[in-house]
């Protein structure tokens, strides 16, 4: 894990921009028998030709071409992952939404997957734990801020964006990655 903490300049802005320019959607499902609706909100972007989409828990999400106005960081983060070609943009209205500890290990994503994930809007924390030891380490996601996950984190460490009921802004994360195509 690699944090670099004022990796985009003007997050400010892209939040702004971004909140209204994609298609959010509510992930829907059925869990312990009674259906749910999430708080987070989701939207998989595609940046092959290629129409991709992504299982995992229990959902599967076709992905969306990518709105042209995200240009300049996705080339900025392709100089950095060249095979990235899909990202996962979850939207977390306040500090009610939350995602719980997962690890982003599916088939599609390849044995040692790498996930960048740009924070954008209000502050959060991420919890990873470690599935033998139990450890967990809290890493506090600003604005502009840039998490790499590569190698064997996925396979070693949990993590999770848990509720915050004082935050009262949103969260945008773009977490980018390859998906097998």
């Amino acid at each position: 894990m690699r944090l670099v903490s004022s990796w985009l300049s003007n997050p400010d802005h892209w939040y702004k921009r971004l909140l209204n320019a994609l298609p959010w959607k509510s992930e829907e499902g059925m869990m312990f028998g009674k259906p749910y609706k999430t708080r987070r909100q989701i939207v998989l972007l595609s940046m092959t030709e290629k129409g991709l989409t992504y299982d995992y828990g229990q959902s599967q999400i076709k992905a969306a071409p990518y709105p042209k106005l995200l240009d300049p960081i996705i080339q900025e983060i392709i100089s950095h992952s060249p095979t990235i070609n899909s990202c996962l943009v979850n939207y977390y209205p306040d500090g009610l939404a939350k995602m719980g500890y997962h690890s982003d290990d599916e088939s599609e994503l390849g044995e040692n997957p790498t996930i960048l994930s740009l924070s954008l809007g209000a502050t959060r924390k991420l919890k990873f734990k470690h599935r033998l030891t139990h450890e967990v380490i809290d890493v506090n996601l600003t604005a502009g801020s840039l998490l790499t996950m590569e190698g064997s984190t996925q396979h070693h460490w949990k993590h999770s964006i848990p509720e915050q009921r004082k935050v009262e802004k949103g969260r945008i994360s773009l977490t980018f990655r390859t998906i097998q195509i």
